[in-house]
């Protein structure tokens, strides 16, 4: 735990040149992804309950164990289990249901109710990193591990359209820059710069105790895809939250796979220089929530 001044109950001084919106912003082409993605899982749904059914009559195959175990996956239907602040299974992180040839049918989508969607676990903005010169998410009570926190809010786009804009520089960073997130399971950015909600301000971390998770809304008119927070262990009161870093393929930027010494000489060189300020400008001063990088 960190022991500088989180401002528990004033108001943080930084980054806070944002909007704040209650509903996320759909980008164009996203709504046509999205009707796609929850037909798909709708169309799986009927297939776990066919294979469900016709192992009821029959003597258990591998499919039918796949389909019951996807039932308690969250996959499924509106009237069965979601996760919620008290769910304490391990599901969100188990593989999708597959098919007789091993194909995925679907990415892994948790299901939830449209109260649970809004029911946000207590997390507070505060002052972070060794000089209190960051932003960072805390939370404001313990959350038990696995238990949803709230959703990452912002404009939805999709990966692509985040990936070809020169001003993010996605070839040379590897991955998003601060305040932007992509799903893991669907073609889908969620960029918090310019309109979000506090879950923007979680930070980056090599030991993280948050992952995120594409959510589906189940018993509602809900047709969209959502971003969720989802404890990865037991958190403390006032402990920071963190999610991990996502390099593309696992490929970290040119400069942090080299040696110390082949480093310090790029860095030393036009183009080293010329990098480093675009690191600098593109992050932000952003740094590793890490305790070791402050």
């Amino acid at each position: 735990m960190r022991t500088v001044d989180r401002q528990r109950d004033g108001v943080v001084p930084h980054d806070s040149n944002y909007t704040t919106i209650d509903r996320i912003i759909l980008g164009a082409d996203v709504q046509v992804l999205f009707q796609s993605v929850l037909s798909q899982l709708a169309d799986q749904r009927n297939a776990v309950s066919s294979a469900a059914a016709f192992a009821s009559t029959s003597a258990p195959s591998a499919l039918a164990v796949d389909a019951v175990s996807a039932t308690e996956r969250g996959v499924n239907p509106p009237n069965g289990r979601t996760i919620s602040h008290n769910t304490t299974n391990g599901d969100m992180r188990t593989p999708p249901p597959t098919d007789r040839t091993g194909d995925t049918l679907l990415p892994l989508m948790i299901s939830i109710n449209s109260e649970e969607l809004n029911a946000s676990a207590p997390i507070y903005p505060g002052l972070a990193g060794v000089d209190g010169g960051q932003t960072g998410l805390f939370a404001r009570g313990q959350i038990k591990h696995n238990c949803y926190i709230c959703e990452y809010k912002g404009h939805v786009i999709l990966k692509a359209a985040y990936k070809e804009d020169p001003k993010n520089y996605y070839e040379l960073l590897r991955t998003t820059r601060p305040y932007s997130q992509f799903h893991q399971e669907v073609d889908l950015c969620v960029d918090a710069r310019r309109h979000g909600s506090e879950a923007r301000f979680i930070r980056r971390s090599c030991a993280a105790n948050v992952i995120l998770k594409s959510m589906c809304v189940v018993g509602s008119d809900d047709t969209l895809i959502h971003l969720g927070l989802f404890a990865a262990r037991d958190i403390d009161a006032d402990e920071e939250l963190t999610i991990g870093w996502e390099w593309d393929d696992g490929e970290l930027p040119a400069v942090a796979s080299m040696t110390p010494s082949d480093a310090e000489d790029y860095l030393a060189r036009p183009e080293g220089r010329r990098m480093s300020k675009v690191w600098r400008q593109v992050f932000g001063g952003m740094a590793c929530a890490c305790p070791d990088a402050e």
